[in-house]
C-alpha cells in the first residue's frame, strides 16, 4: 500500500467517524427534544404523560423515544379529572418529515373519569381517620390497529394534529356510548386548536372520514363516513365542552332513563356550544347527513336542534321492498310519509329533510327517541328475517 493510498483511508475514516460523531450528537439532541416535549406537555395542555419505562432508539437516522406502559391525566375546570391509560407509545423526529413529530400508538387505550372522594365529614374523638380513594369510572375502551398521529413541530397557539388507523374498535363502558359500539376501517382526519379564537370562530375543530364502519346493534355496513364537528370560541368553551361531555357520556343508557316530558318546541335557555356541521354516511344508496347545534350543560344530557337530510330515499325503499325485508305495505305507508313530506317542503324531486329536536340527550322524532325507533325497526327486521327462513319438514 503505497502512502497516498493510506492517507486516503485515514482520511477517508476520519471523515466517517466525524459523521457518525455528528451524526450520534443531532440523535441525542433529537431524542433530548423528544423528552422535553413530553415533560413540557402538562405547562402547554394541563394535560400530563408518564410512563414506567422509557427507551431510545433510532440511531443514527432518526430520534424515537419508545414509552411503556402509559398514564395520560387531564384535569377538567371541575373536580373531576380525565385519565387514560396506553400500552405504549412511540415518539419519532426524522428528515423525512422535519416539520411534525411523529407518534404512534399501541396496545389499545382505555379511557376514564376519576372522581373525587366527598369531603370528609367531621370525625368522633374514637374515630380513626383512613383514607379514602377516589372513584375511576372507565367510560371507554379503544383498540385495533396502531393509531399513528402528527404533531408540530413547535408548539402555537393554532396549531393541527393529524391522526389515521387502519381498523379500530370503540367501545364504551357507560352511557349512550355502551349501546353503539363503533368498527371502522381506513379511518383518517385531523383536530384542529386555535386557543384566540374569537366567538366567532372555532376554538375547536374535528373532521374524521372512514372508509367503512359498523354502529351495533345495526348490523349493516355504513360506507364513506365524513363527521365535522367544532367548538365555538373562545377557548375556555373547550375546556367547558371536555367538562360537559364527561358528564354525558357517563349517563345512563336510554333504556334505564326515566321517560320525561317531550320539550319539543320550548324555548332553550343555552347558546349552542357544539356545531356539527355534518354526519354523512351511505347505506344501501341512501345517503344520509344529519347536522345539528347541541348544548351540552354540565350535568349532561345534550339539547339543542338537528336536521336529517335524506338523499336517493325512494331508491332505498325500492331496495329494501325488493329484497322483501319490508312489505308492500311498508314501503306503501313510506312512500305515503315522503309524498307529505315533500309536498311541505316544495321539493319534490330534491332531497328530504326532517327535523330531529334533541332534548334530555336523545334524538327525537315526533317526540320519540330515534334510538327506540331503530330498535324497534331492527326487532321488525329480525322477525322479518325468521319468517323467511324455511321451515323444516317433519321426518
Amino acid at each position: 500500500m503505497t502512502m497516498v493510498s493510506r492517507r486516503v483511508l485515514q482520511a477517508g475514516a476520519a471523515g466517517l467517524a466525524g459523521f457518525m460523531l455528528l451524526e450520534t450528537a443531532l440523535w441525542w439532541g433529537g431524542v433530548t427534544y423528544l423528552k422535553h416535549r413530553v415533560a413540557a406537555l402538562h405547562s402547554r395542555t394541563g394535560c400530563s404523560l408518564v410512563s414506567r419505562r422509557q427507551h431510545a432508539a433510532g440511531w443514527p437516522f432518526s430520534a424515537r423515544l419508545r414509552l411503556e406502559p402509559v398514564r395520560v391525566q387531564c384535569e377538567l375546570p371541575s373536580s373531576e379529572t380525565v385519565v387514560g391509560t396506553i400500552g405504549s407509545v412511540n415518539v419519532e423526529l426524522a428528515p423525512w418529515h422535519p416539520a411534525s413529530v411523529h407518534v404512534r400508538l399501541e396496545g389499545g387505550e382505555v379511557w376514564g373519569v376519576v372522581t373525587p372522594p366527598d369531603a370528609a365529614s367531621p370525625l368522633k374523638s374514637d374515630e380513626r381517620k383512613t383514607p379514602i380513594q377516589p372513584a375511576v369510572r372507565v367510560v371507554a375502551r379503544r383498540d385495533g390497529a396502531p393509531l399513528r398521529l402528527s404533531f408540530p413541530l413547535r408548539y402555537r397557539q393554532r396549531g393541527r394534529l393529524d391522526f389515521q388507523t387502519d381498523f379500530t374498535r370503540l367501545v364504551g363502558e357507560a352511557g349512550h356510548m355502551m349501546e353503539h359500539p363503533v368498527t371502522a376501517r381506513g379511518v383518517a382526519g385531523y383536530v384542529v386548536w386555535n386557543t384566540e379564537a374569537s366567538p366567532q370562530s372555532s376554538a375547536l375543530a374535528v373532521s374524521l372520514q372512514a372508509r367503512q364502519a359498523v354502529v351495533a346493534p345495526w348490523p349493516d355496513m355504513l360506507n364513506a363516513v365524513d363527521i365535522a364537528v367544532a367548538v365555538p370560541g373562545p377557548a375556555k368553551n373547550v375546556r367547558l365542552f371536555w367538562q360537559a361531555l364527561a358528564g354525558t357520556v357517563a349517563r345512563p343508557p336510554s333504556s334505564l332513563v326515566a321517560e320525561v316530558p317531550s320539550k319539543v318546541g320550548g324555548p332553550l335557555p343555552f347558546e349552542p356550544n357544539l356545531l356539527v356541521q355534518h354526519v354523512a354516511a351511505q347505506w344501501r344508496g341512501l345517503k344520509a347527513v344529519w347536522s345539528a347545534r347541541l348544548v351540552l350543560p354540565a350535568e349532561g344530557g345534550a339539547a339543542g336542534e338537528s336536521w336529517l337530510t335524506l338523499t336517493n330515499w325512494r331508491l332505498l325503499v325500492n331496495d329494501l321492498t325488493e329484497h322483501r325485508i319490508l312489505s308492500p305495505q311498508q314501503a306503501a305507508f313510506l312512500n305515503r310519509v315522503s309524498d307529505h313530506v315533500e309536498q311541505k317542503q316544495g321539493t319534490p324531486d330534491g332531497p328530504l329533510m326532517v327535523p330531529l329536536p334533541v332534548r334530555e340527550g336523545q334524538v327525537q322524532l315526533g317526540g320519540i327517541s330515534v334510538d327506540m325507533l331503530f330498535g324497534l325497526a331492527h326487532k321488525a327486521m329480525e322477525a322479518q328475517e325468521q319468517e323467511k327462513l324455511p321451515h323444516a319438514s317433519p321426518p
